[in-house]
């Protein structure tokens, strides 16, 4: 039952009018000095069901998946209240703090829509959630609506969650925006805000150039990219390119931003991006 009110759920909110941040990719073909190029995915907004204006209701229903994932993946807390449940969820490695804080925010934003339904404040694209709980403990969030959007997103990630080291350097900048799109958040969880994640890399979120048949040479310990999809200096911003090669039956999706100056990569480094 908990699994199907989870497929459910996720599946009707894919068919809402919420706007999604999924990584576009586009597909880059070479075909000698000019190239192809071909939209193979774009996850923006599906655009069905209008919801997206309606705060409490979208935050009830994404906490509740959310809330539903924990209870399978530690079903020992099934029952238990969302404050044990934060506190018990794994905080070790980076992919279980964007989780905790995850929940965190939504628990908080989901008890205001259960409990406060005037707490809810939208000014702009700024959104502000202001409470008290019943032990006196106030809880203040200022968020930016393109945060919650991003908050949105990542949830949907989280229900299905791909472990490689691609998709946890995604997310890591993924976290790294709401962060910064998380103007305050006060309650009774931590001490602080968002709890901090690693400095490991992160790969660029918006969209990102598949460059499906890159030349390239492999040296004693490094590889190295001969054939470069060019971006200027204003699109590398928000926009990168993962370079497809093959080394002794092994395919490796290798992105830009770990390529050095001469376009090499470490073959240390290269087992990260097995594909």
């Amino acid at each position: 039952m908990l699994t199907e009110f989870i497929k459910q759920t996720t599946a009707f909110l894919q068919k809402t009018d919420i706007r999604l941040h999924e990584t576009e990719i586009r597909q880059i073909i070479f075909e000698d000095d000019k190239h192809l190029l071909m939209t193979d995915m774009f996850a923006d907004t599906y655009g069905i069901a209008s919801i997206s204006e309606n705060y409490i209701l979208v935050v009830i229903l994404f906490f509740s998946v959310l809330d539903g994932k924990v209870d399978m993946d530690f079903p020992h807390l099934e029952g238990e209240s969302y404050y044990k449940k934060y506190k018990e969820l794994p905080k070790s490695i980076d992919d279980e703090i964007i989780h905790s804080q995850i929940f965190r925010i939504l628990k908080a934003l989901r008890n205001a829509s259960i409990h406060s339904k005037t707490a809810f404040e939208v000014n702009g694209n700024i959104l502000t959630c202001s409470y008290t709980t019943k032990r006196d403990t106030p809880i203040y969030i200022e968020i930016t609506t393109t945060g919650l959007e991003l908050v949105f997103t990542v949830v949907l990630q989280l229900l299905s969650p791909i472990q490689d080291y691609r998709n946890q350097s995604l997310r890591r900048s993924y976290y790294d925006d709401i962060k910064s799109q998380t103007i305050t958040f006060t309650d009774e969880c931590e001490s602080g805000g968002l709890l901090d994640i690693t400095n490991e890399i992160r790969l660029k979120r918006g969209v990102r150039y598949h460059i499906k048949n890159p030349t390239f040479n492999v040296g004693n310990d490094f590889v190295q990219i001969t054939r470069i999809y060019n971006l200027d200096v204003e699109t590398q911003l928000f926009q990168s390119c993962d370079y497809e090669i093959q080394i002794g039956g092994t395919q490796y999706i290798v992105p830009s931003e770990v390529l050095d100056s001469s376009n090499k990569v470490s073959l240390v480094e290269l087992t990260n991006w097995k594909s």
